[in-house]
């Protein structure tokens, strides 16, 4: 639990997600909130097949946080070369989404309480994903440049609400 908070308008950079992404099913953190105020965190696009923030368990939220890849996506060309890397931008929600094939798939690997509000995510394969979860929200967020889907709510069960998000110049999907 707690709170992770970013300096209004400030940029961090990373070459590696920032959060829980592994293969293990005890690497959770439950009841996280991240506040953006606005700050920019950029994804490295050299970096191998990476998420930019994924917050692994109950009760996690994103709020307010500018989410981008240095890499140039172009919408109008070919989207298959530009699928690798394979980059997530923000991942809310249960274990496993990274797994092929799902071998985490039980009931007790489904959490709750996932929020992905007021959040700008460019230039992703898939720039928000909620996954595994109950009782979510994906609201008002701005989603641009993506070669898959903008915004995926996968594997998730009930309570389900995605509602005014943009989402331009994409690649498979939209939602």
């Amino acid at each position: 639990g707690g709170k992770v908070v970013f300096t209004a308008g400030k940029n961090y950079r990373t070459t590696g997600y920032v959060g829980t992404d592994t293969n293990n099913p005890a690497d959770l953190v439950h009841f996280c909130r991240v506040e953006g105020f606005g700050a920019t965190l950029t994804l490295n696009a050299n970096t191998t097949s990476t998420d930019a923030l994924c917050l692994e368990g109950r009760g996690n939220q994103v709020h307010g946080l500018t989410v981008n890849s240095t890499r140039n996506l172009d919408h109008n060309a070919s989207l298959t070369p530009q699928r690798t890397p394979y980059q997530y931008g923000i991942i809310v929600g249960g274990k496993g989404h990274l797994q092929s094939p799902r071998s985490l798939g039980s009931l007790s690997d489904f959490v709750s309480g996932v929020v992905i509000r007021g959040c700008t995510v460019t230039n992703f394969n898939i720039p928000i994903q909620t996954f595994r979860s109950s009782d979510v929200e994906v609201a008002h967020n701005t989603v641009d440049q993506f070669t898959d889907t903008g915004i995926l709510v996968d594997d998730c069960t009930t309570n389900i609400n995605v509602f005014r998000n943009r989402v331009t110049r994409g690649g498979d999907d939209c939602i």
